[in-house]
């Protein structure tokens, strides 16, 4: 694999994680409105946005393309940084936890939360 290669795939990488981590965030702030102000019978509407978070972000860490990328990058990781190769594990880490997880789980689980 090139250089090339090797830093496409890496530059995407960090595109799709950072949208699934703001994806996370919007999460997050629907859940403290949630608790702090979230105006009455806005519930079933609050669990709505979160379900189609979570099924957003499940579609980005399932996508095949992702888990092609972290193995092209993973190949020539010697190129990378030193913060870019920590970068790399943390990916490769959070891809192994969150693409295990099945979609209705994943549901639930922004249901529940």
């Amino acid at each position: 694999m090139s250089a090339d290669k090797t830093t496409q795939a890496y530059e995407s990488l960090k595109k799709t994680f950072g949208e699934m981590d703001a994806l996370g965030q919007a999460s997050s702030i629907l859940s403290k409105d949630a608790e702090v102000h979230m105006p009455s019978g806005a519930e079933d509407a609050r669990v709505s946005q979160r379900i189609a978070i979570a099924n957003a972000t499940q579609r980005l860490i399932s996508d095949p393309k992702l888990a092609d990328q972290l193995n092209e990058a993973e190949a020539n990781v010697a190129l990378l940084s030193q913060d870019d190769k920590r970068n790399l594990q943390l990916m490769r880490q959070w891809w192994i936890h969150e693409a295990s997880l099945p979609a209705d789980l994943a549901e639930e689980k922004a249901r529940l939360d």
